[in-house]
């Protein structure tokens, strides 16, 4: 499981450690998407965890990115060199939305069903809490789209001028696509997300590599 008083920087360094060395094989072995996605673990893990690395990658996603969690405030240790200025948070979220990127092309109709169940990557996802780092600099506003992404997400990147976790889901966008997903009721707030918030706006942020705006 996620949470509990025995995780550390221990336990985050290994996690980081785990998700970075599956991108890795995944980016350049897309093949074994396919086997891993389809994996189920349930007779080997403690019950009301995870059964699937997609479930997994999920549980990482939403410990990540709430507020006060120890996996959202833990040092990463991610080897990008973005992880000095980004918050830990944000780039850990982002290791596990890499991973996803290939699980999402390989069984996009699960994938899409297991990774927008992390508030993240809902419309509704949004509580409005005003407490801790990814809260600190929150957009008002209705949101269109994906709602903790827009209220949370973008005003922390756009102050440190990275953007690791946005660059990550344009990534997981764009495999659901190629899967042929885009017409799933559960893809519209992404797409929203991706047309009206940074295919429209991203000209207006702040960058710390103007290179980056075209990565």
């Amino acid at each position: 499981t996620m949470g509990g008083a025995s995780v550390g920087a221990k336990e985050a360094h290994e996690l980081d450690a785990s998700l970075a060395f599956l991108g890795r094989v995944l980016r350049s072995a897309p093949r074994f998407a396919t086997n891993l996605v389809s994996l189920d673990v349930s007779a080997v893990v403690p019950s009301g965890a995870p059964t699937s690395l997609v479930a997994a990658l999920a549980a990482i996603l939403t410990a990540s990115t709430t507020p006060g969690d120890p996996w959202a405030t833990l040092p990463c240790s991610s080897r990008d060199s973005d992880t000095e200025v980004a918050h830990p948070g944000l780039m850990r979220a982002a290791l596990a939305l890499s991973v996803a990127a290939p699980l999402a092309a390989a069984a996009p109709t699960f994938a899409l069903e297991e990774l927008t169940s992390a508030p993240l990557l809902r419309a509704d996802g949004y509580d409005g809490r005003d407490s801790g780092a990814l809260a600190s600099i929150n957009a008002r506003g209705p949101a269109v789209g994906l709602a903790m992404f827009e209220h949370s997400v973008i005003p922390s990147e756009r102050a440190a001028g990275v953007y690791p976790l946005t660059t990550a889901l344009l990534r997981v966008a764009e495999s659901f696509l190629w899967a042929g997903a885009g017409a799933s009721h559960a893809m519209t707030p992404l797409l929203q997300h991706v047309v009206q918030e940074v295919l429209v706006q991203h000209d207006t942020w702040r960058y710390r590599r103007r290179a980056d705006r075209w990565s």
